[in-house]
């Protein structure tokens, strides 16, 4: 008797992905998803400190033309520039002066020589974004205070900024203060 050799049985291949295929493919997304997003975060955070900073510079150009017939800042408040036209309208939430990054700008009378000749715009930075943002907006300030510290001060001297001091000032956690001051 003659027996017919055996066939080997091929499973057949469909035409799709594996379980582990899909799971590459999906991971691979979600990497390129996260770091894209990093970027974008970055991005803006980057351009909303600069922005930020530029605009108060701008406040404090303005301000000072306001002032320019007034004996000092005496009584100006964030109201009182934001009536008058002073701040850009996407700083504006009712009577408050607010920043990219959603903080307050407080808006005082401050002193360089005598009180009240000069305008402070105090603002909460995060420390990431300080040393930038301090930079950007000390160009157009006499004196620049960061967490409590004199980074310049015109009139005791110090035309630039003390970077050592200003790295120092700007770590920590949480937001800190800079206080900018314009004189007239």
């Amino acid at each position: 008797m003659k027996v017919a050799p055996c066939r080997e049985i091929k499973p057949k291949k469909s035409g799709g992905f594996t379980l582990i295929e899909f799971g590459i493919v999906v991971a691979l997304i979600a990497i390129a998803v996260v770091g894209i997003y990093s970027f974008y975060q970055a991005r803006k955070n980057s351009s909303g400190v600069s922005e930020t900073a530029q605009e108060l510079v701008m406040i404090g150009a303005r301000a000072q033309k306001l002032y320019s017939d007034q004996p000092s800042f005496t009584g100006v408040t964030a109201a009182v520039l934001i009536n008058n036209g002073i701040v850009p309208a996407n700083m504006v939430s009712g009577t408050t002066i607010r920043t990219k990054w959603n903080t307050t700008v407080a808006v005082g009378a401050g002193t360089l020589n005598t009180a009240g000749d000069a305008l402070s715009l105090t603002v909460p930075v995060q420390p990431k974004s300080c040393s930038d943002f301090v930079q950007e907006a000390a160009a157009g300030s006499a004196k620049v205070t960061v967490g409590g510290q004199v980074v310049k001060d015109i009139v005791s001297g110090v035309d630039n900024l003390d970077i050592g001091t200003l790295g120092t000032a700007c770590s920590g956690n949480g937001n800190v203060n800079v206080a900018l001051l314009i004189g007239r």
